[in-house]
């Protein structure tokens, strides 16, 4: 599927269940990022399993957080990831990471010159 970006970013479309519903987030693929997010309103909201904490090593800092499970359904997939809650701010035109350990089930190429992507 070819994909192309949006204000000049890779965001698509996930959806996030856990065992209480589900929520569906506008995702900005992140080849940087090991974990893929929820916003930290949506953990309670779904009912996510807490599964243990990690420490996360950012530009900005470093924090440690909890992981928690829920399944993630992304083109025509579905099946279960951890999540991090991190909330990002409304102006990124975002609101969840898609991390590594989604976007490792998928062959992903970025097209930046041409603002498309495909994913297979």
């Amino acid at each position: 599927m070819r994909l192309a970006y949006e204000n000049g970013k890779p965001i698509v479309e996930v959806l996030v269940y856990g065992s209480k519903g589900s929520v569906r987030y506008k995702g900005f693929l992140d080849t940087g990022a090991s974990w893929s997010s929820v916003k930290p309103e949506d953990v309670e909201k779904l009912g996510l399993e807490e599964v243990g904490v990690m420490p996360i090593y950012t530009a900005a800092g470093n924090l440690v957080v909890k992981l928690y499970v829920a399944k993630v359904a992304f083109y025509g997939k579905e099946f279960e990831a951890s999540v991090l809650p991190l909330p990002i701010p409304v102006e990124h035109g975002f609101d969840c990471l898609v991390g590594m350990n989604v976007i490792k089930y998928f062959r992903v190429t970025f097209d930046n010159k041409q603002q498309v992507l495909e994913i297979k």
